[in-house]
């Protein structure tokens, strides 16, 4: 009987201290962050462009937001990926991110300054790509959906 009950405590605090698993909708994430920091004019990406410019297949996330700029003067770019597979989306993003380098390095140098300090978050199953001049901004409203 000490045995059992024993087992049964184990098991209980071992799923007490357990993490819960965090469930985030991104696109209310970008909806704050669309209504609380001042971006240029732009338009989220659907499945096809997500693919195209990301090489990143629907079937690699649960759900995306991806912010895109509407007009080829401004580097801004948020990317947001509830992951299914972590490593295609890091791939993903990594050659947007080296795409995007080689393009803006021979055209806006403030734009490029931006690509160049780009910013990366890994949190809880989740992958955020920053670029704009209000990375602290947006990162301080990602990480209040995690609190």
């Amino acid at each position: 009987m000490k045995k059992l009950i024993g087992a049964l405590l184990a098991i209980l605090l071992l799923f007490g201290c357990s993490k819960p698993q965090v469930n985030i909708d991104v696109n209310e994430i970008m909806d704050k962050v669309l209504n609380d920091v001042e971006l240029p004019a732009g338009q989220l990406l659907d499945d096809e462009l997500l693919e195209s410019l990301y090489g990143i297949s629907v079937d690699d996330v649960e759900n995306y937001a991806v912010y895109v700029p509407m007009m080829n003067v401004h580097a801004t770019e948020i990317a947001m990926f509830k992951v299914k597979n972590m490593d295609n989306v890091k791939k993903g993003v990594e050659n947007r991110l080296t795409f995007l380098d080689e393009m803006w390095s021979m055209y806006l140098p403030a734009q490029y300054e931006l690509v160049k300090n780009h910013m990366l978050i890994e949190k809880d199953g989740y992958y955020f790509m920053i670029i704009s001049n209000c990375n602290d901004d947006i990162a301080n409203i990602i990480e209040g959906f995690f609190e």
